[in-house]
């Protein structure tokens, strides 16, 4: 599936971008203990995924000393998207640069 940079634009939000920039990074999106964050974050990253972003997603599991279930998740940014991200980010850059009027 492809998406084109307009759709990209209309359609993503802050948080979607920390995710996928936090996958681009290759670190995992933790919710530790947090269950209802876990199902929230859970549901953003199966929206990327299916919007053709993501070429893997995985929900980790995984125990702390105490034997309380953490989850966090990571995935994999397809190179178009990453590619909009960066081109997102250099939009931004230049626009902060711009003198006001």
């Amino acid at each position: 599936m492809t998406i084109s940079y307009t759709d990209f634009l209309a359609n993503v939000n802050t948080d979607d971008l920390a995710m996928l920039t936090s996958f681009i990074c290759n670190v995992d999106v933790e919710a530790q203990t947090d269950a209802t964050l876990a199902d929230t974050l859970f549901t953003q990253a199966t929206r990327l995924d299916s919007a053709g972003l993501l070429t893997e997603m995985h929900r980790v599991y995984s125990h702390d000393a105490n034997g309380n279930l953490l989850q966090s998740f990571r995935g994999v940014v397809t190179p178009q998207a990453a590619s909009y991200v960066a081109q997102l980010a250099r939009e931004r850059v230049v626009l902060s640069r711009e003198p006001l009027p």
